[in-house]
């Protein structure tokens, strides 16, 4: 991050300074010194930019494919972690935090609290995304399997309303991980899967060790239906409708 800011800075600074001195420049000398169309008397200066290493250039986003996962790939994750083949800490918070990304279209930012999992009158589980106005979203039938089976681990009833306690409880129960933890905890977890991707009998889970080393919330929703790309049409409807509702 660091060498990021001084790349960044670096360049700003010559921006500024550069465009600083041409119009100094331009102001005290176009009356008394003008200079031919399509010349130039000012020496160029060194562009940072054009001193960038090539090897952190290849470290950049737009220089890596985007990681996305086979349903078959996401499978054998899931089940290594539910039945503690991948011994990794926190397995229930991280087999749940991977469900959200995968059977749903929350937004883990908005996951604070076990209340905001509800059930409608029509006995199907809705998340409330704790926002102004509220929106309950429809969860599927994946995802509330998995939610069913993370109350469980919190020897919760899951036909009782839920209580505010956190959805990612820390140590002393007290508050709930904030989205970077989480995400930490998912780059171990990450790892140790491709550790154990190396040595699977499957070919195509150990073909996919490199994959699943960058196993994070936002590769396993991209490769799911759940993600923005997937559901843009839904989501220009929804805008419509709403915009339709607010002329009414």
């Amino acid at each position: 991050m660091r060498r990021c800011a001084k790349v960044v800075k670096d360049f700003f600074t010559f921006y500024i300074s550069e465009r600083d001195f041409l119009e100094s420049y331009i102001s005290e000398n176009a009356a008394t010194n003008p200079v031919p169309d399509g010349s130039s008397s000012i020496s160029p200066r060194v562009n940072p930019a054009q001193n960038t290493p090539n090897d952190f250039l290849h470290t950049l986003a737009k220089s890596r494919p985007l990681i996305t996962f086979e349903p078959h790939e996401l499978d054998w994750a899931f089940l290594q972690i539910a039945d503690g083949a991948v011994p990794i800490l926190r397995p229930e918070q991280i087999l749940f935090y991977m469900a959200i990304a995968r059977f749903s279209v929350i937004k883990i930012s908005h996951v604070q609290s076990l209340s905001q999992f509800q059930k409608n009158l029509d006995g199907v589980w809705v998340f409330d995304n704790g926002l102004v106005p509220t929106t309950m979203m429809e969860l599927s039938q994946e995802f509330s399997a998995h939610l069913e089976r993370y109350l469980q681990w919190y020897a919760l009833d899951p036909n009782e309303p839920l209580p505010s306690v956190p959805a990612f409880p820390t140590n002393d129960g007290s508050q709930s991980y904030v989205p970077d933890a989480l995400h930490q905890h998912q780059v171990e977890c990450g790892k140790r899967l491709a550790d154990a991707a190396c040595n699977c009998a499957d070919a195509t889970i150990a073909r996919a060790e490199s994959k699943f080393r960058h196993m994070l919330f936002t590769t396993i929703r991209r490769s799911t239906s759940f993600s923005y790309k997937a559901r843009y049409c839904e989501y220009q409807a929804q805008r419509y409708r709403r915009s339709v509702q607010g002329v009414r």
